[in-house]
Protein backbone atom coordinates (compact mmCIF):
# COMPACT_ATOMS: atom_id res chain seq x y z
CA UNK A 1 0.00 0.00 0.00
CA UNK A 2 1.35 3.56 -1.03
CA UNK A 3 -0.33 6.45 0.38
CA UNK A 4 1.13 9.54 -1.86
CA UNK A 5 0.57 13.34 -1.01
CA UNK A 6 0.57 16.61 -3.13
CA UNK A 7 1.65 14.63 -5.98
CA UNK A 8 1.59 16.80 -9.35
CA UNK A 9 -1.61 17.69 -9.79
CA UNK A 10 -2.40 17.54 -13.81
CA UNK A 11 -0.53 14.00 -13.62
CA UNK A 12 -3.24 12.61 -11.12
CA UNK A 13 -5.55 14.31 -13.43
CA UNK A 14 -4.54 12.91 -16.63
CA UNK A 15 -6.06 9.41 -17.30
CA UNK A 16 -3.59 8.81 -20.16
CA UNK A 17 -0.71 9.04 -17.39
CA UNK A 18 -2.47 6.99 -15.12
CA UNK A 19 -2.86 4.12 -17.72
CA UNK A 20 0.28 4.15 -18.47
CA UNK A 21 1.88 4.04 -14.95
CA UNK A 22 -0.62 1.08 -14.20
CA UNK A 23 0.96 -0.50 -17.49
CA UNK A 24 4.75 0.39 -16.29
CA UNK A 25 3.88 -1.06 -12.85
CA UNK A 26 2.47 -4.55 -14.21
CA UNK A 27 5.41 -4.97 -16.59
CA UNK A 28 7.87 -3.92 -13.83
CA UNK A 29 6.46 -6.82 -11.82
CA UNK A 30 6.47 -8.87 -14.33
CA UNK A 31 2.59 -9.30 -13.51
CA UNK A 32 -0.02 -10.45 -16.21
CA UNK A 33 -3.11 -8.57 -16.72
CA UNK A 34 -6.64 -10.23 -16.90
CA UNK A 35 -8.82 -8.18 -18.47
CA UNK A 36 -8.83 -4.25 -19.08
CA UNK A 37 -8.09 -1.48 -17.02
CA UNK A 38 -11.19 -0.24 -15.28
CA UNK A 39 -11.26 3.19 -15.27
CA UNK A 40 -14.41 5.93 -12.88
CA UNK A 41 -14.10 9.26 -12.59
CA UNK A 42 -15.93 9.82 -9.11
CA UNK A 43 -17.65 12.92 -8.49
CA UNK A 44 -19.98 12.63 -6.25
CA UNK A 45 -20.62 14.11 -2.82
CA UNK A 46 -17.63 15.75 -1.23
CA UNK A 47 -15.42 17.54 -3.75
CA UNK A 48 -12.33 17.48 -2.23
CA UNK A 49 -12.66 13.31 -2.94
CA UNK A 50 -13.17 13.84 -6.48
CA UNK A 51 -10.54 11.83 -8.70
CA UNK A 52 -10.23 8.86 -10.80
CA UNK A 53 -10.63 5.46 -8.98
CA UNK A 54 -8.91 2.57 -11.18
CA UNK A 55 -8.78 -1.19 -10.89
CA UNK A 56 -6.67 -3.67 -12.24
CA UNK A 57 -6.94 -7.14 -12.29
CA UNK A 58 -3.74 -9.19 -12.50
CA UNK A 59 -3.25 -13.39 -11.90
CA UNK A 60 -2.07 -12.91 -9.25
CA UNK A 61 -4.69 -10.68 -7.93
CA UNK A 62 -5.44 -6.82 -8.49
CA UNK A 63 -3.84 -3.38 -8.28
CA UNK A 64 -6.31 -0.39 -7.16
CA UNK A 65 -6.19 3.21 -6.75
CA UNK A 66 -7.37 6.67 -5.97
CA UNK A 67 -6.14 9.72 -7.54
CA UNK A 68 -7.34 13.16 -5.87
CA UNK A 69 -8.04 16.00 -8.24
CA UNK A 70 -7.69 18.69 -5.42
CA UNK A 71 -5.07 18.07 -3.21
CA UNK A 72 -2.71 15.62 -5.50
CA UNK A 73 -2.49 12.42 -3.58
CA UNK A 74 -3.03 9.56 -4.77
CA UNK A 75 -3.56 5.94 -3.02
CA UNK A 76 -2.13 3.16 -4.64
CA UNK A 77 -2.69 -0.70 -3.48
CA UNK A 78 -0.73 -4.15 -4.97
CA UNK A 79 -2.18 -7.00 -3.98
CA UNK A 80 -0.31 -10.17 -5.27
CA UNK A 81 0.44 -14.04 -4.23
CA UNK A 82 3.79 -13.18 -6.33
CA UNK A 83 6.48 -11.11 -5.01
CA UNK A 84 7.90 -8.33 -6.48
CA UNK A 85 10.60 -5.55 -5.34
CA UNK A 86 9.20 -2.53 -3.93
CA UNK A 87 11.47 -0.19 -4.74
CA UNK A 88 11.08 -0.89 -8.35
CA UNK A 89 7.59 0.28 -7.76
CA UNK A 90 8.25 3.30 -5.91
CA UNK A 91 10.82 4.25 -8.46
CA UNK A 92 7.40 4.39 -10.68
CA UNK A 93 4.84 5.92 -8.68
CA UNK A 94 8.01 8.78 -8.47
CA UNK A 95 8.27 8.75 -12.01
CA UNK A 96 4.19 9.24 -13.13
CA UNK A 97 3.11 11.25 -9.85
CA UNK A 98 6.28 13.45 -8.20
CA UNK A 99 4.75 12.90 -4.61
CA UNK A 100 5.83 15.28 -1.69
CA UNK A 101 6.00 12.48 0.65
CA UNK A 102 5.16 8.75 0.40
CA UNK A 103 3.91 6.48 3.00
CA UNK A 104 4.75 2.65 2.27
CA UNK A 105 2.69 -0.31 4.02
CA UNK A 106 4.55 -3.54 3.25
CA UNK A 107 2.17 -6.83 4.31
CA UNK A 108 4.00 -10.50 4.08
CA UNK A 109 0.89 -12.76 4.17
CA UNK A 110 1.43 -16.44 5.60
CA UNK A 111 0.16 -18.38 2.60
CA UNK A 112 0.51 -21.75 5.02
CA UNK A 113 -2.31 -20.75 7.11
Amino acid sequence: MIDCSNCNKEEVKDINNIKKFINALVKCCKMRKLGDLKIENLQTGNKALYGNSVTQFIYTSSITGHFMDISGDAYIDIFSCKEFNIDEVIKIVNKFFHPEKMNKHFIIRDANL
